[in-house]
């Protein structure tokens, strides 16, 4: 079963803030960890694949790069 989003989300925000409370690093480990939970895994779909499991793998690896995108944001937030 899943951990809920929620207890992924808080465990992700207290074990990225740094030292002194930032909240950046811990904004950042909480967009990774709800990148992770949502596409757990980004793998390429094989040469038989349909144009609609391409499609779909295409969205989702945007996706990751936006959450990942935003997560090095929160990071350089001081």
């Amino acid at each position: 079963m899943t951990e809920p989003l929620w207890k992924v989300l808080e465990t992700a925000y207290f074990k990225g803030r740094s030292p002194g409370f930032a909240e950046g690093p811990g904004y950042a480990a909480e967009i990774r960890a709800l990148r992770d939970w949502l596409i757990p895994n980004l793998k390429a779909p094989g040469p038989k694949a349909t144009d609609d499991a391409y499609a779909i793998w295409e969205e989702r690896k945007a996706l990751y790069v936006l959450l990942t995108t935003e997560a090095e944001r929160a990071e350089k937030q001081l």
